[in-house]
């Protein structure tokens, strides 16, 4: 199933643009433009060789070098720079979503306060204005809870950084006990 007729067939209609290129037993065919120009080389320039990306070795490698530091140092300050943005990130995120969402509840109690105090203006209907005080009450508890959810996220925030900056602190204590064994 993998000879050159079988791919054809496959193909279809493309199979004759794409298989014009002169191999197999029917060689060189009218037509074929697979050699490029004359002397038979492709069109396509060659490209500069390109530098090496952030995520390889040798990209790596280079950076280490560059920064005077081994290769296991620049991977790891690397890495623990991508963690720390990435969670960063997560933060402003998670707090940008709670600011968000406290600002649509306050929007939503004050509308609801609003309407309350219409309904009483226009007089005695008990069962309305129940219904809004009760509406009112839920309102006003979902905008505590997420206001107690926003001072939670900001203390394990705090205490995220608080974290970071002590094995930082631990971190540069054992570079310097491992440049010491080394001397």
């Amino acid at each position: 199933m993998h000879t050159r007729d079988a791919i054809a067939r496959r193909l279809g209609i493309f199979a004759k643009a794409n298989f014009n290129c002169g191999i197999g037993p029917g060689g060189f065919q009218p037509g074929n433009d697979c050699g490029g120009s004359a002397g038979g080389g492709s069109d396509k320039p060659k490209s500069a060789p390109r530098k090496p990306s952030l995520g390889t070795a040798k990209g790596v490698e280079e950076r280490a070098r560059a920064a005077g530091r081994s290769v296991t140092e620049q991977y790891v300050h690397e890495t623990r720079s991508r963690i720390a943005k990435d969670a960063e990130r997560k933060q402003k995120q998670r707090d940008r979503r709670a600011g968000a969402d406290l600002a649509r509840i306050d929007t939503e109690l004050a509308e609801a306060r609003q309407r309350r105090d219409e309904l009483r203006a226009r007089g005695p209907q008990g069962d309305t204005i129940a219904d809004l005080d009760r509406r009112l009450a839920e309102v006003t508890e979902r905008r505590d809870q997420a206001r107690k959810e926003r001072e939670a996220a900001a203390a394990a925030n705090a205490a995220s950084k608080a974290r970071i900056e002590v094995l930082k602190r631990q971190l540069a204590e054992s570079k310097a006990r491992s440049r010491g064994l080394r001397i």
